[in-house]
């Protein structure tokens, strides 16, 4: 299923089509993009799961530099580097997975030794930063992690997530 865009200069036109969108399909991902971040509740209300502004982002990186240019230059770097090829991934946790109900550190993701495991959102969406690895895996789950594309590969392969969930 394709994800419907709707990136116009008219937060109007965007509304539109964020809500045509959700009419023609109550399941699609809907991403939009605003000029003017007054109107992000109008288009979330509409059907939109996110809304992207340029200039709110690019006056987030503009701070960013000027507060922390180190963890900036880190980021930028680690994100483009050919050599190690890593990204910040997410993998949702099926029920069918066999890592439900088994603790992090039990459920295998020291196999894949290129990953950091960051994160943790559960179903209901809270975010859990950093988890101990106590803590118990449970279907809903999305696992935030640092790692490569074959690291990613791996840990669907470790903890039984089938290729296209």
């Amino acid at each position: 299923a394709h994800c419907p865009l709707p990136a116009t200069d008219s937060a109007h036109e965007n509304v539109v089509i964020a809500l045509t969108a959700r009419q023609l399909n109550p399941r699609i991902r809907v991403v939009s993009e605003l000029q003017d971040v007054e109107h992000e509740a109008k288009v979330r209300k509409v059907g939109a799961n996110s809304v992207v502004s340029p200039q709110h982002i690019g006056g987030l990186r503009m701070a960013s530099e000027l507060v922390r240019p180190a963890v900036v230059d880190f980021l930028d770097t680690m994100l483009r580097d050919k050599d190690r090829n890593l990204r910040i991934e997410e993998l949702v946790i099926p029920p069918d997975s066999r890592a439900v109900g088994r603790a992090i550190r039990d459920a295998g993701l020291d196999q894949v030794p290129g990953i950091l495991l960051l994160a943790v959102r559960r179903a209901d969406g809270a975010w859990e930063y950093n988890p101990p690895r106590d803590r118990r895996i449970e279907a809903g789950q999305t696992l935030i992690f640092l790692g490569s594309p074959a690291d990613r590969h791996r840990m669907r392969e470790v903890l039984g997530v089938r290729t296209g969930d």
